[in-house]
């Protein structure tokens, strides 16, 4: 088979992405295609303009930790996208797993979306785009979109999305790829928005509870670096069993049962302005696959993502890092 010079990848979460700027700079052309509105999958941030001032939310990843040098220069890479928040190690030490004694964890800046889009920059990336199947022909891959448009032919393709829909595009091509799909799992998360007039009665800003019977992550998210601080603004992620039982429950219901727990930890008072619910069906991972990429030559087919290594942003530029590199071997 050729080189591949003619790439697509379906995802442009972090995995999708580092796959994707590897191949670039090694002059390969990628395209990138992904159903949101934006690159970066779960490094989202919402902002919602309210009578009292502007609300962001940084509602997927609250943080990265860096333990490889390869991922590290990556992120140096980026300059100002990103910047220490030491309340996340103070909160997690003091209130549940050490963070450790290394770097102090990053976020975005000015917001956790801030990351993707730098390393997206320069990319060919299209967004509000589904990718319904893909087809191998004798010219190449072909992949469907949602409104029955095709896009191709690509010498290769690459699926990074989480391993539950990556699992039905792998399927009709590789048993082995779709089956390392399906020994992984991942469990979902409903968050938590609230944006209260002036800030609570208390000066934590980061928060990993321990054995608490609902939540598993509260974090002052107007109190990160360069975040616009006219509100108080908190994020509250439920514990994957609690997100489980109530997993179709409505979002008002979800609101309100999160807001008392929250107030339970950090106080009441402030007149609260913006209250919001988001569920993720595909938040952490539980079950990792086997390897940390997989990749088949002969099709040209490849899979990657935080699924086939961990729960941690590295682990999804990792997997996305390392497909390209066994790409372009």
């Amino acid at each position: 088979m050729t080189p591949m010079a003619n790439t697509a990848i379906i995802g442009a979460g972090i995995s999708g992405l580092a796959c994707a700027r590897r191949l670039s700079e090694a002059g390969r052309t990628v395209r990138l295609f992904d159903k949101g509105r934006g690159v970066g999958g779960r490094m989202a941030t919402r902002r919602v303009e309210t009578p009292s001032g502007v609300a962001q939310f940084d509602h997927g990843a609250q943080y990265v930790a860096t333990r490889d040098d390869r991922f590290r220069s990556a992120l140096n890479a980026t300059g100002s996208a990103v910047a220490p928040w030491e309340a996340a190690r103070t909160g997690l030490s003091t209130r549940g797993a050490a963070a450790g004694s290394g770097d102090p964890p990053l976020v975005g800046s000015p917001t956790m979306s801030a990351i993707p889009r730098a390393l997206a920059a320069g990319l060919d990336t299209q967004v509000s785009t589904r990718i319904m199947s893909i087809l191998r022909t004798p010219k190449g891959w072909s992949l469907t979109k949602e409104d029955g448009a095709s896009e191709g032919p690509f010498e290769s393709v690459v699926v990074a999305t989480p391993a539950e829909q990556a699992g039905s595009l792998l399927s009709e091509h590789s048993k082995r790829l779709a089956d390392e799909a399906a020994e992984a799992t991942t469990a979902p998360c409903w968050a938590g928005l609230f944006a209260y007039a002036a800030a609570p009665g208390t000066d934590l800003q980061a928060i990993k509870p321990v054995d608490h019977p609902a939540i598993s992550w509260v974090a002052c998210d107007s109190a990160k670096p360069g975040r616009p601080n006219a509100l108080s603004c908190w994020v509250v992620h439920a514990r994957p069993d609690w997100t489980v039982a109530h997993l179709e429950r409505p979002a008002d219901e979800i609101i309100s049962l999160l807001r008392k727990d929250l107030e339970a930890m950090i106080g009441t008072g402030p007149e609260l302005v913006l209250a919001q619910a988001h569920r993720w069906r595909y938040a952490l991972v539980e079950k990792a696959a086997p390897s940390p990429f997989g990749w088949d030559a002969d099709l040209g087919l490849g899979s990657c993502g935080d699924w086939r290594i961990g729960a941690r942003v590295e682990a999804a530029w990792l997997s996305g890092h390392e497909l390209a590199g066994a790409m372009l071997a």
